[in-house]
């Protein structure tokens, strides 16, 4: 099986957990100390673990030119005594190799919401928020902003 592939499949296990749970929350179910949320955490596990390093995004100028823009995760610990992170955001930036010499190279975007591991739509929205104000930052305004695929090892 390929990485996108059990990528796919750790998404779709993710998916149908949370789906589960939302559905026994909606019929009045509480959860007690007694549940086991062990394969909830390891389906979060795999998803944050199979998932791609890096988007990859083509900025089009409305003046002519495309840019090459990156963007990644942006995380931070949880608390200062454990190792444990959650992703807060997301960062873009232009690659050093782009010829392009913006006046900003590199802006980040918070999320919503503080996550362990997001889902590939709101992360996808996270990602592109920080390339929408990378363009802002550098007055790239009627910029076309497209997904180009993805950097799956860092």
């Amino acid at each position: 099986m390929t990485r996108a592939a059990g990528y796919a499949a750790a998404v779709a296990a993710l998916e149908a957990i949370e789906a589960r749970g939302r559905a026994l929350m909606a019929e009045g179910w509480v959860p007690t100390e007694r549940v086991d949320f062990s394969p909830l955490y390891a389906a979060r596990a795999s998803v944050r673990r199979l998932q791609p390093h890096t988007l990859l995004w083509r900025v089009t100028l409305a003046a002519g030119g495309v840019v090459a823009v990156e963007t990644r995760d942006r995380s931070d610990f949880v608390s200062d005594a454990s190792d444990a992170t959650v992703i807060v955001g997301a960062f873009a930036e232009v690659p050093h190799r782009d010829p392009l010499r913006p006046k900003c190279r590199e802006v980040a975007a918070g999320a919503d919401r503080e996550v362990m591991v997001q889902l590939p739509a709101a992360r996808e929205e996270t990602h592109l928020a920080a390339v929408e104000r990378l363009c802002d930052a550098n007055g790239w305004e009627g910029a076309t902003i497209a997904r180009d695929g993805e950097r799956w090892e860092p």
